[in-house]
């Protein structure tokens, strides 16, 4: 005997009006007619699947393979429903790094056995909206351990959104390696974290001097404690103040509001929601000093003339109207 499923394709998945519709139905279901009569399944999502939106949720993921969290999203974060049209397929890692004056750097996760999820989330500098990007990594042992999803984590690398590492610690590097290139920008707000579970993580960061002690690195609250972040989250997605790079994976895991690349993002929003400010830039080349040099005149110039301090400030830091 051979078990065969068969889905909907997850863009069709999440258009309800599609498969609403009874022609589709069997695309999904080829014993439509011998074995499962047409007319006693329409009788009964008209009878019991449209009762209400969680029987909804229910029938269709018994008889239409929809994935909860994906077509109707009762088992995702309140603000699922509005992620899709927060997409901006504008928004790369690059681009964060080029237009935003803040960024808060987020990580959840890290077991053998789950995913590690890392987020950049930018504050632009000409609307303070928030930018959005993330990535995740895990061991190639979940392969193996979580075989439902395999097929799934070996599409999100393929498409550049997951790496799949072989030795522990492999993930580590790239995620410290990714802090430090926002914090050598001078971009770096915090490194915000589930305070539980770090292990290496905090021995790594400290290498690039991105500490509690000097305040880069901050534990967000769990549980309760992280309401406020899901509700701002929520918000800001439905206004478009929060926008968010194309990623299947987020798409996955925002549906389902319980996977560690959504959590990282939500750790993000509630260090964001504090507005806090770019630690000073560390990324001066010294061996540069006419261009050191050329900047300080810059300020110095800014300040006298327009008698403006806070101009001369940013304009040392290359990030001032005069820059």
């Amino acid at each position: 005997m051979l078990p065969v499923l068969y889905e909907f394709p997850l863009e069709l998945q999440k258009d309800e009006s599609y498969w609403r519709d009874q022609r589709n139905w069997s695309l999904l279901l080829p014993n439509l007619g011998r074995s499962i009569d047409p007319q006693r399944l329409v009788d009964d999502y008209q009878n019991n699947g449209k009762v209400n939106r969680e029987a909804e949720t229910i029938w269709v993921s018994q008889h239409l393979n929809i994935e909860i969290g994906t077509g109707l999203k009762t088992d995702a974060s309140a603000g699922a429903e509005f992620w899709a049209d927060a997409e901006d397929e504008t928004i790369t890692l690059d681009r964060i790094l080029e237009v935003c004056e803040t960024i808060v750097v987020s990580l959840d996760g890290g077991g053998l056995d789950d995913l590690y999820g890392a987020n950049a989330l930018g504050r632009e500098g000409d609307t303070r909206d928030w930018l959005s990007w993330s990535k995740a990594w895990c061991h190639e042992g979940v392969l193996e351990r979580r075989q439902s999803i395999a097929a799934r984590l070996l599409d999100f690398q393929k498409a550049g959104e997951l790496t799949i590492v072989k030795q522990a610690g492999d993930d580590i590097a790239d995620i410290v390696g990714l802090i430090d290139d926002v914090k050598q920008r001078g971009l770096l707000a915090a490194v915000a974290v589930d305070p539980a579970g770090l292990g290496e993580m905090v021995e790594a960061l400290a290498e690039i001097d991105v500490t509690v002690e000097n305040g880069l690195l901050v534990g967000a609250p769990q549980g309760y404690g992280m309401m406020n972040a899901i509700k701002t989250a929520e918000r800001k997605t439905q206004n478009k103040t929060l926008r968010h790079a194309p990623s299947a994976l987020m798409d996955w895991c925002v549906g389902n509001a319980k996977i560690d690349p959504w959590a990282a993002l939500m750790n993000g929003v509630w260090m964001m929601s504090r507005n806090p400010e770019a630690a000073a830039r560390s990324g001066w080349n010294t061996d540069d000093l006419d261009g050191l040099m050329a900047r300080i005149d810059a300020a110095v110039d800014a300040m006298t003339e327009m008698g403006d301090p806070e101009n001369g400030r940013q304009v040392l830091h290359g990030v001032g109207p005069a820059a």
